[in-house]
């Protein structure tokens, strides 16, 4: 075989590469659309649909895959009559939980006239935001350490505490179906979104994820969007947040937040 030979060979592969090349990238797409499993919010391609994803599909006390943290469980999800999701039957209602006296006396309203008021110190005493956030009493530079370990249920409880401290009214979507978007936030008569990826093994938002976000955004009338991700943002979507009005928050940016509604509340800080 001659160089010449050779090198027509080789001219012909890369010319037949150049012409497939789409059509190869049609069909991964293709596939991906309609036969790969989607990812679950952690970044687990199968991570619900074929059950890889440990914390997605995590039995609850009542043996039901993802039964609190898909919400497929009907027991674990009973709301108590203080308006808790699994007050009783995942005990995390204070009021529920409250032991009734020895002798089971109900407290009226006779009672509190005459200075009973131990309920009524109960209430008082009770912060509900020590039970809405995750996150332990801590030094700043660990907060990002405590919220590397939630799942990502937590975490977007936490934003969403996060955002309130920062003056916006904020409305949680449902964990699943939530349409590409997190929470809807109201402030100063403007809507926002806010997406977040509780992404820290390694997984990368991409624009076709922004593109997602930026229809839900649409949807909604969004004066601005924010996206909020622990792992990395692929090369060019900056270009196209940019371009979207879409604020891309990284790791740093969060902790920034986090400093910011520090200094608006003292020491009564989100996650502190």
């Amino acid at each position: 075989m001659t160089i010449e030979v050779f090198f027509h060979k080789i001219l012909t592969l890369l010319m037949l590469l150049i012409v497939w090349l789409p059509f190869l990238s049609a069909g991964q797409w293709l596939y991906e659309k309609i036969f790969a499993p989607a990812k679950c919010i952690h970044g687990i391609v199968g991570g619900v649909s074929k059950r890889k994803c440990k914390i997605c599909c995590k039995p609850c006390k009542h043996g039901v895959f993802g039964g609190v943290t898909l919400g497929n469980c009907s027991k674990c999800m009973e709301i108590c009559p203080h308006g808790f999701i699994g007050g009783v039957t995942r005990k995390i209602c204070p009021f529920c939980l409250q032991e009734k006296p020895q002798d089971e006396a109900i407290i009226t309203p006779s009672s509190l006239v005459n200075n009973d008021t131990s309920l009524e110190n109960s209430y008082q005493d009770f912060n509900p935001e020590q039970l809405y956030n995750p996150i332990s009493k801590q030094e700043k530079f660990d907060a990002l350490k405590d919220i590397d370990a939630m799942n990502g249920y937590e975490f977007e409880d936490y934003i969403c505490q996060l955002y309130q401290e920062l003056g916006y009214e904020v409305e949680h979507t449902p964990y699943s179906g939530d349409g590409g978007k997190d929470a809807v936030l109201k402030k100063d008569g403007e809507i926002y979104l806010v997406e977040c990826k509780h992404y820290v093994s390694g997984a990368e938002i991409g624009e076709r994820d922004l593109r997602i976000f930026d229809s839900a955004m649409h949807d909604y009338n969004a004066k601005k969007g924010f996206y909020i991700n622990l792992g990395r943002f692929r090369k060019g979507t900056d270009a196209f947040a940019k371009n979207h009005n879409i604020e891309l928050i990284g790791r740093k940016e969060l902790q920034i937040l986090i400093e910011q509604a520090d200094k608006m509340y003292g020491e009564e800080v989100i996650g502190v």
